[in-house]
């Protein structure tokens, strides 16, 4: 996997009910990690504990599954302005951290 070759990560987030014009967005430069199975299983028991479910094995998360859970540290963030002059809107990302 990538992250686990250079350590880094891009997130986007949206509003996908919008309209694409909308210019709505976050954008996340980030270091990203493997979770420890150990982290895991405490997850899974507060999420399962809630949720009144049985708690899965944390290794059914780890490293090898496919379903393996990363954590990822915002390094850079950016958000959009949309700009609606002239015929067809743009969107202009403004770093915010």
């Amino acid at each position: 996997m990538n992250i686990e070759k250079n350590g880094r990560a891009f997130l986007v987030v949206f509003d996908s009910s919008r309209k694409d014009s909308s210019g709505a967005g976050v954008y996340v430069e980030a270091a990203a990690a493997l979770v420890n199975d150990g982290d895991i299983r405490r997850a899974l028991e507060v999420i399962c504990r809630r949720r009144g479910k049985p708690v899965p094995l944390a290794t059914d998360y780890s490293a090898k599954s496919p379903h393996a859970v990363y954590q990822a540290q915002a390094l850079r963030v950016w958000s959009n302005i949309l700009h609606a002059s002239g015929e067809v809107p743009w969107d202009e990302r403004v770093e915010i951290l």
